[in-house]
């Protein structure tokens, strides 16, 4: 009896799935259980001791745990799409292996347009759209796909009133791996079509589109919204509105909302906490009242990544500088309001 050798695509498929959600399952328990380490009083040596041990060893256990599921789940994605083009079929079944992913050196670059592609589909972006974002990709060079990741990008807000509107645009590219493709490269998946100039320029003809659509009379989402004066920036209920409005800012599925900073460690948690479990936050920074709107993008386990839409740059705060009221977001020291996940 021969038997044949190779995977049954469709279950690969949905593993791969399963271990991706699984990937953000764990970030997401990670957040938790780093957020209840600090959200209680305890102090003195044992207390320094457990979250010093958290911080260096247990959290980047989790931290490396997640990646390495990501990357199988991404792996065998990429098997399984393989082997239904070897065979030819577009379906399940177990004919004839592909080479496998799990064992043979892929090309990181043909690694990294899998793995954006695969970013823009859970966004939601289908069909034609989504094979062009894919073809564009793939007949870029490594250094033009590098290009695309928005945290490189120092982009900078259009005028004084839009520092909400620029953090917003940047959220949603991080978020949303066509929509950068729009803004840093020109080209639009979702028509087909290329928009001139420079980075910078689209960015700032989005950050002003943003302005209109977070403080006019309508949402994203179509719902009735108490437009808010351009000429006062963006409202934090405005922001948060966005983040969770469908084809947003914010994680598709995700209700933010805008919080009151009170205490300067729970606030700093609370940014942190999101971070790492794979959200963008708004953060609005001032002195006796809310100036400028900065965005929280990376966290690791002493400090958070801000972008800073004035300068078009990034800013890392310690836990140490924010509780001291040391940090400098744009100039401002003082933490008025963040958007962060409700549900």
């Amino acid at each position: 009896m021969t038997q044949l050798l190779g995977m049954d695509t469709t279950a690969g498929l949905a593993t791969g799935d399963t271990l991706a959600r699984g990937a953000e399952e764990l970030l997401a328990l990670a957040g938790r259980l780093e957020s209840s380490l600090h959200a209680f009083d305890w102090t003195g040596p044992d207390a320094e001791r457990v979250r010093d041990g958290w911080s260096a060893t247990e959290r980047p256990a989790l931290d490396a745990a997640a990646r390495f599921v990501a990357a199988l789940a991404a792996a065998l994605r990429e098997e399984a799409r393989s082997q239904d083009e070897v065979s030819g079929d577009g379906g399940a079944g177990s004919g004839a292996a592909a080479p496998s992913a799990l064992t043979t050196p892929q090309d990181p670059a043909a690694q990294q347009v899998r793995a954006l592609t695969d970013r823009a589909q859970r966004r939601g972006l289908q069909g034609e759209a989504l094979q062009r974002y894919h073809d564009r990709l793939a007949a870029m060079t490594p250094e033009q796909v590098a290009a695309l990741d928005p945290t490189r990008f120092h982009g900078t807000q259009p005028d004084q009133t839009t520092c909400g509107s620029a953090s917003l645009v940047m959220s949603r590219m991080i978020n949303d791996p066509a929509y950068a493709m729009k803004v840093l490269d020109g080209y639009d998946p979702a028509t087909g079509q290329t928009t001139g100039g420079d980075a910078q320029s689209r960015f700032g003809a989005e950050a002003l589109a943003m302005h209109h659509q977070t403080n006019g009379w309508h949402s994203r989402d179509g719902e009735l919204n108490p437009a808010w004066p351009e000429g006062w920036g963006t409202h934090p209920h405005d922001a948060a509105r966005e983040m969770s409005a469908a084809g947003g800012s914010g994680v598709p599925g995700t209700t933010y909302g805008w919080h009151l900073v009170g205490d300067r460690g729970s606030s700093y948690d609370q940014i942190a906490q999101a971070v790492r479990a794979g959200h963008t936050v708004p953060v609005y920074v001032g002195d006796w009242a809310p100036r400028h709107v900065v965005l929280a993008t990376a966290s690791d386990a002493g400090s958070i990544t801000f972008y800073e839409p004035g300068g078009g740059q990034s800013v890392t705060v310690t836990r140490e500088q924010w509780l001291a009221d040391r940090e400098s977001l744009g100039g401002w020291h003082e933490p008025w309001f963040v958007v962060t996940p409700d549900r």
